[in-house]
């Protein structure tokens, strides 16, 4: 039987480009395409922090949830760069069906609402989401205090039904004509 060693490391990930071959310099990192960022030695913690806050990167400290990413928790802690640090991005937070639509300036948000797991949608302009994520996404969008975010209304509802005491729905023909 062969044995599996667990090493702590950090996952840092986010808006990092700017600081790759920062992060490439300390010892052990590694770019993980899978998981989306780089990973690090638990103990080399306080130097992402000096590379990220010379950059001016807001980072923190994020808990894994519960589960599976519950058991990781003692071995791997999560570094996640602001991905939309000073974006000053203008955008409207509507629902559409049972989805939720973000629109306006996206381009500035968008490593954010990837993120987010949120889908590009060509046809409205804007980005989806499940609609059981609207408060998440409001929070995220607002964590930002130079995004300006409005929650819009819903789109406009279909015109009514014609009601079926019209003499053309009953089956009779409507004379238009002079003669009776």
């Amino acid at each position: 039987m062969s044995k599996a060693t667990l090493e702590p490391f950090l996952l840092c990930r986010g808006d990092t480009f700017k600081v790759k071959d920062e992060l490439k310099g300390i010892a052990g990192a590694a770019w993980s395409k899978p998981l989306g960022g780089w990973l690090i030695p638990a103990d080399r913690r306080d130097e992402v922090a000096a590379v990220l806050d010379k950059a001016g990167i807001a980072h923190s400290a994020e808990a894994p949830g519960t589960g599976a990413e519950a058991a990781a928790a003692a071995t791997t802690a999560v570094v996640e760069a602001s991905c939309s640090a000073a974006a000053g991005a203008v955008l409207t937070v509507s629902p559409h069906k049972k989805a939720v639509l973000v629109t306006g300036e996206t381009q500035k948000v968008k490593e954010l609402l990837k993120a987010l797991k949120g889908s590009w949608n060509k046809g409205l302009g804007g980005w989806c989401f499940p609609g059981s994520q609207r408060a998440a996404v409001l929070a995220a969008l607002r964590k930002d205090p130079t995004n300006t975010v409005t929650e819009g209304e819903a789109a406009a509802q279909p015109p009514a039904k014609r009601q079926k005491g019209s003499a053309a729905s009953e089956g009779g023909f409507i004379n238009d004509d002079d003669s009776e």
